[in-house]
């Protein structure tokens, strides 16, 4: 009796192995895991939903005239559908999902066709075309509205030193075609442009007037110039600019390096520098100036090399000596100056290197 339950066990266990091997090779012919089986992401069908009851979303984009992205936030609009309560979307403000400015994103909305209409336009931007528009908003999908806004009216200037370095601090008095008068300055509450130098004003279509009413300090009017208004046409979309104003510094210097006498400036002649030393009502003053450096003021317009401008602390008596002498170039004779500075009267001059294969052509004053 035993043996023959021994015998079946042993029967079965075969029968089992042999079942297992068939699996393993039926696994290996097919090239499939035999490890579990996750089970399928159910779909929208088989949860019993119906995809044209998913919800849509609606993406409004606020654009300028160039089709260029609004600047500023500030832009809202009213989405409304027939049978639901209107919604109100302001850019950057929940319910938008859209932190970009200039773009706003309106989720889970019931399929079916939105009224949308445009209430206040961004910061800083007018709008000019009818407020309302019409879309058919799909299940699953994103609708797509675009508004444009058009730039508020403006007037624009620079205020720059004789070498197109921007100046800060210069105060002027603006009135628009209403009579509205506002006081501005560079980097103040009225300018638009954030670049120093650069101001830019907005207000209603009209004549806008622009009078300057102080100096900043250090700083005057070049000769023959004073405080004065200038008044533009402003519309929106455009901006009206005034010619730059230009101021000079109280004391100031400028120079040029020659070589062999002529303008042109080979790369391989490397850089020059300067030593500008005098004696002021506050001591000594000494200040190197090197070509295109952060001390020569002749370098924001357009990096000419050999062209050296800087400012000074007082009127007085100033020595300028070069320190260096251009790569393939000697000293001149005399390799320092001495030149009388007065108040807003630049002092122009200028040194010559000559090659070494050429006589010394020393240095003339202007």
């Amino acid at each position: 009796m035993i043996s023959m339950l021994l015998s079946n066990r042993r029967t079965l266990r075969v029968a089992s192995l042999a079942v297992a091997g068939a699996v393993l090779l039926s696994a290996c012919e097919t090239d499939r895991s035999i490890g579990p089986v996750k089970p399928a992401v159910p779909d929208s069908a088989s949860l019993g939903i119906n995809p044209i009851f998913l919800p849509g979303s609606l993406a409004i984009s606020v654009v300028d005239w160039l089709q260029t992205p609004v600047k500023y936030t500030g832009s809202s609009f009213v989405v409304s559908k027939p049978g639901t309560a209107d919604t109100g979307l302001e850019d950057n403000i929940a319910p938008d999902a859209n932190i970009a400015i200039g773009g706003l994103l309106l989720q889970n909305l019931t399929p079916g066709t939105y009224t949308v209409c445009q209430k206040e336009a961004a910061d800083h931007y007018v709008m000019v075309f009818a407020p309302c528009k019409t879309v058919t908003v799909l299940a699953g999908k994103i609708a797509q509205l675009q508004f444009m806004n058009y730039q508020s009216a403006r007037f624009a200037w620079r205020v720059v030193d004789t070498w197109n370095n921007p100046i800060t601090d210069m105060e002027f008095k603006g009135k628009d075609v209403t009579g509205q008068t506002y006081d501005i300055m560079d980097g103040g509450a009225e300018d638009l442009d954030i670049r120093k130098g650069y101001i830019e004003v907005e207000g209603p279509t009209g004549d806008y007037e622009v009078c300057s009413t102080a100096l900043p300090a250090g700083y005057v009017f070049p000769a023959g110039q004073t405080f004065s208004c200038t008044t533009r046409y402003i519309q929106p979309s455009l901006i009206a600019v005034m010619p730059d104003v230009i101021l000079n510094h109280d004391f100031s210097i400028h120079w040029r390096l020659r070589l062999d006498g002529q303008v042109y400036w080979p790369a391989s002649a490397g850089t020059v520098s300067f030593e500008v030393k005098g004696m002021t009502p506050n001591g000594p003053f000494s200040m190197i100036v090197t070509d295109n450096g952060s001390n020569d003021l002749d370098a924001a317009d357009d990096l000419r090399k050999g062209e050296f401008a800087a400012k000074l602390p007082a009127a007085g008596t100033y020595s300028v000596c070069q320190l260096n002498p251009a790569i393939g170039y000697q000293f001149p004779a005399q390799p320092c100056m001495r030149v009388t500075v007065k108040r807003s009267a630049e002092r122009r001059s200028s040194f010559g290197n000559a090659s070494h294969s050429a006589s010394d052509s020393g240095r003339t004053d202007s």
